[in-house]
């Protein structure tokens, strides 16, 4: 008799092993693109109404749109944060390996 996986635990534990990852390695890129999603739905919410394109063929309600560019800017917002972040550890790196090296 063959064994079979259940592909929805399966999916799961590859789903949360490699967020886990993505979140511990990059937190202010996380946070900075739910924050971002939250106020930008949050906007839409106030505002409603709807965002049409060409002549009203695609119409989007403006919470969506208004979620999605959140969660753009709050991603960018939090990869430079990072950024910032792993430049300044490479900076604190670098300094102790040159104070390292003159002492020898």
């Amino acid at each position: 008799m063959a064994v079979f996986k259940n592909p929805v635990s399966s999916f799961k534990n590859i789903v949360t092993t490699k967020m886990g990852n993505i979140t511990e390695s990059r937190p202010n890129e996380t946070k900075g693109t739910l924050y971002g999603l939250g106020y930008g739905a949050f906007t839409g919410y106030l505002f409603g109404g709807a965002v049409t394109f060409g002549s009203g063929a695609i119409v989007l309600p403006l919470i969506a749109v208004a979620a999605v560019t959140g969660g753009l800017i709050g991603n960018r917002a939090g990869i430079g944060k990072d950024r910032q972040s792993l430049l300044s550890e490479i900076d604190h790196e670098i300094a102790a390996d040159l104070e390292t090296s003159d002492e020898e």
